[in-house]
């Protein structure tokens, strides 16, 4: 299945849910979901600490995060490195980020994991949706 633009209803953030003091690269995140079975890495970007977007999936290929396989096929999903206290590199690129997704899946809203996947922990530790498009635009 290949993941079109027209059919993208979210852009989901996430968290990775690792120390906020650790700095995880992607290669290592990989290995993390590679080790709870999954054949790749589960998102399609992921910002490091250090505020620098890396891309981990193949944007055309649905995510296997860890919400149900329909979400997976219609969603684009962002992974913020950390748990809940993000740098403030990381939260301006996010911005950036999402800014230039929202461009290109003209149709997506953007949310949190804990959004979507309900009980999922809240999930990447604040409310996506009104950071966006809300606070600080």
């Amino acid at each position: 299945m290949t993941l079109e633009i027209a059919d993208v209803k979210n852009i989901i953030v996430h968290a990775s849910h690792t120390p906020d003091d650790k700095e995880i690269t992607v290669d290592e995140l990989t290995r993390m979901h590679r080790m709870r079975g999954a054949i790749d890495n589960k998102h399609h970007y992921v910002i490091t600490r250090d505020g620098v977007e890396h891309k981990a999936r193949n944007i055309t290929r649905p995510g296997i995060s860890s919400h149900d396989k329909d979400t997976n096929k219609t969603s684009v999903s962002v992974c913020l490195i950390g748990t809940k206290n993000f740098t403030d590199k990381q939260m301006a690129q996010l911005r950036k980020s999402l800014n230039s997704l929202v461009d290109l899946f003209y149709k997506a809203k953007v949310v949190s994991h804990s959004d979507i996947e309900v009980e999922a922990e809240i999930c990447p530790g604040f409310d996506v949706a009104k950071w966006y498009y809300t606070e600080g635009k």
